[in-house]
């Protein structure tokens, strides 16, 4: 789709205040608020001025005319700033119509890069790649040394009651006790099946005791020679 330009239309007409007869401003945003006449210049309305038979006085320029009209020197100054100001701008757009396109493939208007700028962007990115690296590998080698640290710790606890456990008595202390409390399932387990094994090693020889004892209350059978005698003599 293809649309005709064309030239903007520029509004050359000052903008004047009916309330203080003042330029470049409305009614809505003037800061006196006072109604003046555009005859005398005092503060009533032009229909109610009682200065009909003096000829009249503009408030901007001090002539005779009133202020409102287009042949006032203070309307004609600030027509012309606005002509001014459309015809510098535009000027400035007809200059830039006339302008050519500059061409991509030519390398005076685009020289090529610099191998320095290309080298320096190159180390800036290597650069920030190692900065990367270098952090991620001190934390990582945190992160490691204290999983370490937390793992020999608790391999040196278990390592010490177990050596406990195996070294202590039926009955543990106190201490011991409220140690093995503490310890997981597995090592449970371990001090359970060694606290199982001593009770049946100490059982043993009060078996052998009570059979020794038994075997002792057992009185011999008597002599034959005596039974035979006591028949005889019946």
């Amino acid at each position: 789709m293809h649309f005709t330009a064309k030239p903007a239309i520029q509004n050359s007409k000052p903008v004047q205040c009916y309330l203080c007869l003042k330029y470049n401003h409305v009614a809505k945003f003037c800061k006196t608020k006072q109604q003046l006449c555009a005859r005398c210049g005092e503060n009533h309305h032009y229909d109610q001025c009682p200065n009909t038979q003096v000829s009249p006085k503009c408030c901007n320029c001090i002539g005779e005319h009133l202020a409102n009209l287009s042949d006032c020197p203070t309307y004609r100054e600030q027509e012309r700033r606005i002509h001014k100001t459309i015809n510098q701008y535009s000027t400035t757009t007809k200059q830039t119509r006339t302008t050519t396109v500059p061409i991509l493939n030519n390398n005076d208007e685009f020289p090529p890069l610099t191998n320095v700028y290309i080298r320096q962007h190159d180390i800036s990115h290597n650069t920030m790649i190692d900065e990367i690296l270098n952090i991620l590998t001190f934390k990582m080698e945190k992160i490691l040394e204290e999983t370490t640290n937390r793992l020999l710790n608790i391999i040196n606890r278990k390592i010490n009651k177990l050596q406990k456990s195996l070294c202590s008595n039926k009955n543990l202390p106190y201490e011991n006790a409220t140690e093995t409390e503490i310890d997981n399932d597995d090592d449970d387990d371990e001090i359970q099946a060694l606290n199982v094994v001593s009770p049946s090693a100490t059982t043993a020889p009060n078996a052998s005791q009570t059979a020794t004892s038994t075997s002792n209350t057992i009185t011999p059978a008597p002599p034959k020679s005596i039974a035979t005698s006591t028949k005889g003599g019946g």
